[in-house]
């Protein structure tokens, strides 16, 4: 195992520093910074995240594949966005909409040259704590999804996530 950087955290220390005028300016600046950090302490793998992903739908898309694309000695993992979207929800169109954005970050990862692929499960809202489908939603979204994206060739990793959500878990123990 190795141990890499997260983008993460540039960007709260981003947004705490308050000088940036729009989100696409202050991730792009976090991800430089989270570039230089780990060329800087010899780290040889970052994970990057894009949320909110307007970078993804704007013409700054390529410049941050141009800028993911200058440090090719690390390798680059992606965290698919999250906020907002969930696997797991029994809206048919936020699912819909979930499936379509890791699609689209799926496409990114392959142009940055990432390996690992990172989705998370979202929540089903009220319903998580006892409705018993969801975690069968769950399963049907993610095969639904990497069914779609089988030929990109990327490790699709499911993020854990918080105790409380109880995905996977029996909640009788």
């Amino acid at each position: 195992m190795k141990l890499g950087l997260g983008s993460i955290a540039f960007i709260y220390n981003n947004i705490n520093r308050g000088k940036f005028k729009n989100s696409k300016e202050l991730l792009l600046n976090a991800i430089e910074r989270t570039f230089n950090f780990a060329e800087r302490n010899d780290i040889k793998i970052c994970e990057l995240i894009l949320d909110p992903p307007e970078i993804l739908v704007s013409e700054e898309k390529q410049a941050f594949i141009d800028l993911c694309n200058s440090f090719p000695s690390i390798k680059k993992q992606f965290h698919a966005p999250y906020a907002y979207l969930g696997l797991c929800t029994h809206n048919p169109w936020i699912l819909n909409a979930t499936i379509e954005c890791y699609i689209k970050s799926a496409e990114v990862s392959m142009a940055i040259g990432a390996e690992i692929f990172t989705i998370r499960p979202g929540n089903a809202q009220f319903l998580h704590q006892s409705y018993n489908g969801v975690n069968n939603r769950l399963i049907d979204a993610v095969n639904i999804l990497l069914e779609k994206i089988k030929n990109f060739q990327l490790i699709t990793s499911l993020e854990n996530m918080p105790k409380m959500l109880v995905f996977f878990k029996n909640t009788t123990s």
